[in-house]
């Protein structure tokens, strides 16, 4: 998306998951705009509940269990998403 004319050629070519912070589907959005639609797509905020994450900036290093097990989630989810292109193909 932020990319230039070679990362927008790409998602016209080859199948691309948009993956977005937050229900505004920017990227999704953008893409579509840009290059054309999606094969799919994983919004972050359906997995991970802001109250749950706590307040400030999150440290990688420091993450709780309750925080690694969402991540988890959303990485399930982006290779449910790979998954699917790839039985299509």
């Amino acid at each position: 998306m932020a990319g230039g004319e070679e990362e927008r050629n790409f998602a016209r070519n080859y199948p691309t998951i948009t993956i977005d912070g937050c229900e505004k589907c920017c990227a999704l959005k953008a893409t579509e705009a840009l290059s054309g639609p999606v094969s799919g797509k994983v919004v972050v905020t359906d997995f991970i509940a802001g109250e749950k994450l706590g307040e400030g900036t999150l440290s990688t290093r420091e993450l709780t269990a309750e925080q690694k097990a969402m991540v988890d989630q959303v990485a399930a989810a982006i290779l449910e998403q790979v998954d699917k292109i790839n039985r299509e193909e």
